[in-house]
């Protein structure tokens, strides 16, 4: 259950309008952040592991879309599946439906309850609107409740409309992908700013590597909206902002099994068919947010918001459409001047509603469900600018599992002016979603042992999917230690390293198969999401930044994590865990971002990944991207991005379901931006 983040009027943004280039590493230090706390905090004073990218970071990137941005972040798993999909986790347990990342735009939470992820694909927030992006890794489900926020939480910030007064043009175009996007911002009175925005995003499919086909589809996604701000006197500000997007995501062509109406399989050659995994969605969404400010020592905010998104699938011949209302309360107060104590209130109610199809299907397809929690975290001056300890609780009630109870305790020492260390010790869940209580997926048809026509004593099997509605939610302990530290004024370091310890980990279960219908010519052999997983991660984390001058900056990540999956000794014969092999043992990162001159700006990223032994495998893999730009006028720029310039292609993940690994090609696009 999302709750709001700080208002980005805050004091916190004063230097969001300039660049790393215009702030030292000292200063870059003193930006407040929310993620962690869930209010303002300076960066070196946050007793977690957190990267900040800025709104000039990411445009320096060349990323079109936020997952890309994400790649540059120590610590997150982030992959392509296909042109705009893209599995994304912290500190491994990643794949097509990943569900330990908590991600929020301007508070409001973008999961799905259908499976408690994000649609990235559905999912854009236009990069000039960007204010920043805050990704902590680590636990912080006694601030943002249980649903998802067990590995990670990634807080992406918009600008005030204020901040983004006249008219905005953007383009890029390249073979691989081209998109428009208009911005106008205007001023209605000293006090109340408004923008509004559009934009159109094209991305094309990429090859399959196992059958050297393009299904020659193109990602579409189109998207309106605003944003109105309002200083209503000293103490009062609102917030309301909406958006309104459909699009169509094409996905590679999958094998599936072919059945009847009546979900029996078809008993003679051929048992399986292959389609596009194409989807389309729409949807639309509103919030507001009322902060109240009285003095240093006392804020309150209130925040509602409305989702509605619906999905329709070709290859699963179903449609699911969710409906989200969440409304959030909070209030800190600062009770003295070693102590301040920040609680709120949340709830939230999500309709589901699925058009069963003939591969994938609800058993419960009409779902609403209502959640609720309460939080308080005291933060304790121990000792003034030396030791301060944070104390986290949050009560949370599901309609899966009833009441859940997180917890964190965070302790940060600061032994002189320019360096602090932090521990924490957390508890979080991740609650079972709709699709692991609920679902039902025909995965495949294994063909009758003797070849030919299904019969009699030679039949063939189905392999089904089963949600089971007695799931239990998984549970975390984690255990993490960091250190950060301003080494020299030129260069800065933050490292971090962690264990944690899941119980009741997602796993999947085979019943033995059913032969009743092998008279009929066929079996059933199905599989259900159990908890007989305990695992068990460590890791550890390192980032540089080094300001090699007033016009050179070079940042560098090494993470580095590790994973013992077990099934418990009372699982169920043929038990097995879910995710084991979903990761890359290591990455590493240089980013080098250096102003030539006062009119061009070269940005070059290196990055390794290790291989993921998955089934297939995916191997090791460098990637190189560069942007050069030029500002031709101080309202005009024009830049190249080349993307993946070491190879022409590679594979980097495959879907969970429907699988056909594809390909990640070398692209080359320009990027125009006009201000007026």
């Amino acid at each position: 259950m999302a709750n709001p983040a700080d208002l980005p009027q805050t004091a916190s943004n004063s230097a969001v309008d300039l660049t790393p280039m215009d702030l030292t590493l000292e200063q870059l230090m003193d930006l407040e952040v929310t993620a962690i706390m869930k209010s303002a905090t300076r960066l070196s004073d946050t007793p977690g592991a957190i990267y900040v990218l800025s709104n000039d970071d990411v445009k320096r990137t060349g990323a079109t879309t936020i997952p890309e941005s994400l790649r540059l972040v120590p610590g997150l798993n982030v992959a392509r599946i296909d042109s705009n999909e893209w599995p994304i986790s912290a500190r491994g347990f990643n794949g097509q439906f990943s569900n330990k990342l908590l991600v929020i735009v301007d508070g409001r939470s973008i999961y799905t309850p259908f499976y408690s992820g994000v649609w990235w694909d559905q999912q854009d927030v236009k990069i000039e609107n960007n204010e920043r992006i805050e990704v902590m890794r680590g636990p912080n489900a006694s601030l943002w409740g249980g649903v998802n926020a067990v590995n990670g939480v990634v807080n992406i910030i918009t600008k005030n409309s204020k901040n983004t007064q006249g008219s905005l043009a953007n383009a890029y175009v390249g073979i691989d992908r081209s998109g428009v996007s208009l911005r106008y911002g205007t001023k209605i009175d000293d006090d109340t700013f408004i923008k509004v925005y559009g934009r159109t995003a094209h991305y094309k499919s990429q090859n399959e590597p196992l059958t050297n086909t393009n299904s020659h589809q193109t990602d579409l996604l189109d998207k309106i909206g605003f944003r109105y701000d309002k200083e209503i006197n000293n103490t009062n500000r609102l917030n309301l902002e909406g958006n309104v997007f459909n699009g169509d995501s094409s996905g590679a062509v999958a094998t599936f099994p072919r059945l009847s109406k009546s979900l029996t399989p078809q008993l003679v050659p051929t048992y399986s068919q292959s389609s596009s995994t194409r989807q389309e969605f729409i949807g639309h969404n509103l919030q507001g947010c009322w902060e109240q400010t009285q003095s240093a020592r006392y804020n309150t905010t209130l925040q509602v918001y409305w989702d509605k998104s619906k999905r329709e699938s070709d290859v699963l011949k179903a449609g699911l459409t969710v409906n989200t209302f969440d409304i959030d309360f909070q209030h800190n107060l600062l009770l003295t001047s070693n102590q301040r104590l920040l609680w709120g209130l949340g709830y939230r109610r999500n309709m589901l509603d699925n058009n069963n199809g003939i591969i994938f299907s609800l058993s419960k397809p009409k779902r609403d469900d209502h959640l609720f929690n309460a939080f308080i975290q005291d933060d304790i001056t121990l000792v003034p600018q030396k030791w301060k300890l944070t104390l986290g609780n949050l009560i949370e009630h599901n309609p899966s599992t009833g009441y859940e109870f997180e917890s964190s305790t965070r302790l940060l020492w600061i032994p002189n002016d320019h360096e602090s260390v932090w521990a924490s010790i957390s508890r979080a869940v991740r609650t079972p979603h709709c699709a692991q209580e609920n679902g039902v997926y025909s995965i495949s048809n294994i063909t009758p042992a003797e070849g030919g026509a299904a019969k009699a004593f030679n039949p063939i099997t189905l392999v089904t999917m089963i949600g089971k509605s007695n799931v239990k939610s998984e549970n975390l302990i984690a255990y993490e230690l960091g250190w950060r530290a301003v080494i020299q004024p030129q260069l800065t370091a933050d490292v971090t390293t962690y264990y944690y310890n899941y119980k009741d980990a997602a796993s999947i279960t085979p019943d033995p198969t059913d032969l009743s219908h092998i008279v009929s010519g066929y079996v059933l052999q199905n599989i259900y999401g159990t908890n007989f997983s305990h695992v068990h991660t460590y890791g550890v984390e390192f980032s540089v930044n080094w300001q090699v001058n007033d016009s050179w900056k070079l940042r560098g990540s090494y993470s580095y994590f590790q994973s013992d999956f077990r099934i418990t000794a009372d699982a169920l014969a043929g038990s097995r865990t879910n995710y084991k092999n979903s990761y890359s043992s290591y990455q590493t990162m240089l980013w080098s971002q250096h102003q030539l001159s006062t009119n061009v700006n070269l940005d070059i990223n290196l990055r390794h990944i290790s291989k993921i032994d998955s089934t297939p495998n995916f191997n090791a893999y460098n990637a190189l991207d560069a942007r050069i730009a030029w500002n031709l006028k101080p309202n005009i720029e024009i830049s190249l991005v080349g993307r993946n310039l070491l190879h022409d292609h590679h594979i980097e993940f495959s879907r969970d379901f429907l699988s056909t690994p594809t390909e990640v090609p070398r692209e080359l696009f320009v990027t125009a931006g006009y201000k007026f």
